[in-house]
């Protein structure tokens, strides 16, 4: 069995050693650029997220509860509900 450890440290000797190679470090670098201008046209499209698979917040109108305004009305309401006097 692999460890997370035993992973990370293999993909980190690939990645050097394709580092290390300058046909495959330019490979990679021109992956890197590609990706990261795909992510910032998202980004300014707004579509970052959506891409992504997050689903947007869903604004419902609800209706509004008014806020105590003390302390002392926090704790009424609280004993109210628990019954106490």
């Amino acid at each position: 069995m692999v460890t997370p450890r035993e992973l990370k440290h293999a993909a980190k000797m690939v990645l050097s050693r394709w580092e290390s190679d300058p046909v495959k470090r330019q490979q990679l670098n021109e992956r890197r650029e590609r990706l990261r201008d795909e992510r910032d046209r998202q980004l300014a499209a707004g579509t970052f997220g959506e891409v992504r698979g997050h689903k947007a917040i869903a604004t419902a109108e609800k209706e509004s509860v008014p806020a105590p305004d003390t302390l002392m009305e926090l704790r009424k309401n609280l004993a109210r509900r628990k019954g106490v006097s």
